[in-house]
């Protein structure tokens, strides 16, 4: 059972928000991370990688145009152009690479954890949505 949803995926100015793969030519992403749908592009040269382990600065490189697009949780992002007050300049951009997943648990040792806490999940299943949907509401990072 999924414990939060997640989609990755990438933000772009405004004037952009419509753009489709072929006119991204530079992507910013945190170092480390996998830049899902983009791997064929970046692997051939058509598209350039920048990284950096701070999301602010991917927002700055975003807004100096020094990237087209960063490649970022949708969450983290939306949260974090709240705190930078660019919500009417950078957008989501669904017409790009998206990869939807979720977080699980796990275990092969201890098979009653995992149902004690699917049966917390199905419990709690009106307050986790809740709280999923207003995750934006919280101060990130």
């Amino acid at each position: 059972m999924p414990v939060i949803n997640y989609t990755d995926g990438a933000f772009v100015l405004k004037e952009n928000q419509n753009a489709d793969i072929s006119k991204i030519k530079t992507l910013g992403m945190i170092l480390g991370f996998s830049p899902i749908g983009y791997e064929e592009y970046i692997n051939s040269g058509k598209i350039k990688l920048e990284q950096t382990i701070n999301v602010k600065i991917l927002f700055d490189w975003l807004i100096n145009k020094k990237v087209d697009a960063i490649y970022i949780s949708k969450s983290i992002g939306e949260c974090k152009l709240n705190i930078l007050k660019h919500s009417d300049k950078i957008v989501f951009n669904s017409k790009l690479p998206i990869l939807n997943g979720s977080y699980r648990l796990s275990s092969i040792k201890h098979p009653e954890l995992i149902n004690d806490f699917n049966v917390f999940l199905k419990n709690k299943k009106n307050f986790l949505e809740k709280m999923q949907k207003n995750i934006t509401k919280f101060k990130c990072h």
